[in-house]
């Protein structure tokens, strides 16, 4: 819903207008109160909150407490200004991964930071470098073969053979939003390797 955008570019540009300093904690209920009082106008629940909590956490990983909310998260760890511009920062990362957010099922997001926050989740830092190929980065194929080579490293591909400059190298966060049944594989052992026949079919397992 292009409001909410809408509301916080107009706080970003002058947020002494609407809060009186660059004041998170503020901000966080005054868009909590906006999201309510749209849904009350539109009679559609906007969920950003919601949404934007999951990508947080799913940036953040395992360094993040789950029962705290985002405003909370980032004003215990950077001063009030700086948390400030901080979340504006990561609103402008949200927007660029998810144009279309408000037409995004909820339930995408819970998986997406289920993939570094659940008891199973990934142990490696989100920013883990893993390896993909073009054709699942160029959205031409999905993820059909998983594996964790011997050196621990983490392998996304399309299940076709490859030359090296078909390889590519992206964040396991970045593989993980391309497709978030991945986090089904966190406890892929060394060695061990995981296939499909298509998208969205079950994961099978191969422990060498």
């Amino acid at each position: 819903m292009k409001e909410i955008e809408h509301f916080l570019e107009r706080v970003r540009l002058r947020p002494a207008l609407y809060l009186g300093k660059k004041d998170l904690a503020a901000l966080s209920h005054n868009l909590a109160g906006y999201e309510e009082a749209l849904a009350d106008l539109t009679g559609r629940k906007v969920l950003f909150n919601n949404k934007f909590q999951c990508f947080v956490q799913s940036k953040y990983g395992r360094a993040y407490n789950k029962t705290i909310h985002w405003s909370t998260f980032l004003l215990e760890q950077y001063p009030e200004e700086e948390a400030f511009d901080l979340f504006f920062a990561l609103f402008d990362e949200f927007l660029m991964h998810f144009p279309h957010w408000e037409q995004m099922d909820a339930a995408y997001f819970k998986a997406l930071e289920s993939c570094f926050c659940a008891p199973n989740a990934f142990e490696e830092d989100p920013n883990t470098a893993v390896f993909t190929c073009v054709h699942v980065l160029g959205g031409e194929k999905p993820i059909l073969h998983a594996c964790r080579d011997q050196e621990g490293d983490l392998q996304f591909l399309c299940g076709c053979a490859h030359t090296i400059k078909e390889a590519r190298v992206i964040s396991l966060w970045e593989a993980c939003m391309l497709d978030t049944t991945i986090g089904t594989l966190s406890t892929l052992k060394r060695g061990a390797s995981a296939d499909r026949k298509e998208e969205n079919a079950r994961w099978i397992i191969c422990e060498k």
